[in-house]
């Protein structure tokens, strides 16, 4: 970053610690890119988009705020960090988003059965069970059926798997991944 550059952010947000909005306006204009990186990143666990960009400039406020020049030389150092470590915090503390359990990956379609038996669903027998979860299968992307297919009922591995399909192997893993979370979901409607 250029020195001028610099000196002309450290200027606006000296403008704006005096109360200029003009200044505030110009280093969000100026931290554009920022904010919407952050919204984006953000954005799909649990809060629109429009609310939590005006959560990124509330605490870019703050920052610029509580910039202080002889503990930080660079003011746009400083307000860059406080917002993205602000953001993190705000994720951590009140969306708890660190402390929710991730989503499990079932490694036992056994597992998805009990998960049906579970949520008290009626089923009659052990042979409805596979019905159910055959008609679920047909409801995931035909690359996730069969990899799932091959993955429990053929035993393959992943790698295996790869080969036969001629794919990359993380691929593979995302596709079961993906299927397995799917599943739980359709069998939990």
């Amino acid at each position: 970053m250029s020195e001028v550059f610099e000196a002309y952010f450290k200027n606006l947000v000296f403008e704006s610690q005096r109360g200029n909005q003009e200044s505030i306006v110009a280093i969000l204009e100026l931290l554009k890119p920022l904010r919407y990186k952050l919204g984006r990143k953000f954005g799909n666990k649990g809060i629109e988009f429009d609310d939590l960009i005006s959560q990124i400039d509330l605490l870019i406020v703050q920052a610029i705020i509580n910039y202080d020049p002889e503990k930080d030389v660079s003011a746009m150092r400083h307000v860059v960090s406080r917002t993205r470590n602000a953001i993190w915090n705000f994720y951590r503390q009140e969306m708890h988003y660190f402390n929710k359990k991730k989503t499990n990956i079932l490694k036992d379609p056994k597992e998805i059965e009990f998960i049906v038996n579970d949520n008290k669903k009626p089923f009659e027998d052990e042979e409805t069970n596979k019905i159910t979860l055959e008609v679920a299968i047909t409801k995931l992307t035909k690359k996730q059926q069969r990899v799932i297919k091959l993955y429990f009922w053929g035993k393959y591995t992943d790698s295996e798997i790869a080969k036969l399909l001629s794919v990359d192997q993380s691929n593979v893993t995302r596709a079961r991944q993906r299927g397995l979370i799917n599943l739980k979901r359709i069998l939990s409607e």
